[in-house]
Order: C-alpha cells, then structure tokens, then sequence
C-alpha cells in the first residue's frame, strides 16, 4: 500500500468542503424559495381577512342605519312629501317618500 501525498489529501479535504457548502447553499436557497412561498400565502390570507372585516362593518354600518331610519308614522317621520325636506335621514338614509 502506498503513502498518500499531502498535497492530495489537501485537494480532496478541499473537494470535500466546496461540494458540503454547495450542498448546504441549494439546501439555503430552497428554505428561502420556501419562506417566500409561505409569506406570500400570508400576506394574501391577510389581505383577504382584511377585505372580510371592511365588509362585516360595512354590512354593521348598514345595519344600523337600516335600524335608523324611520317608518311612515313614527314619531318624527315625515308624512307627506314637502316634510322630507326637514327630516334629517333625506339623503343619507332614506331617499323620501
């Protein structure tokens, strides 16, 4: 059996060591590909559950001053046209009788 150079043995701890770091650099670039999918899906996620929660209080909103506006009859609801003019709903609420 023969002596192993030094000088190989460096080349191949060197070859060793640039194949384990390229390893570990496409091991490093698919964890990141995989962390920007992740990030994106949430940041969708999150804009969605935005766009869900201006809907639920507009839909509130809406609700409410459904609740508001008042019915011919009521106390201080308008009964004839010319009375819409003074009813503080005209407009905003209601669109006259």
């Amino acid at each position: 059996m023969g002596v192993i150079n030094p000088g190989t043995m460096m080349l191949a701890s060197a070859a060793v060591s640039a194949v384990g770091t390229l390893h570990n650099m496409k091991a490093q670039k698919a964890a990141l590909s995989r962390e920007n999918v992740r990030y994106e899906r949430e940041r969708k996620i999150a804009a969605l559950d935005a766009i869900e929660q201006e809907n639920i209080r507009k839909d509130m909103l809406n609700e409410t001053l459904a609740n508001r506006v008042p019915n011919v009859g009521d106390d201080n609801a308008p009964v004839y046209n010319w009375e819409c003019r003074y009813c503080p709903y005209k407009g905003t609420e209601c669109e006259g009788l």
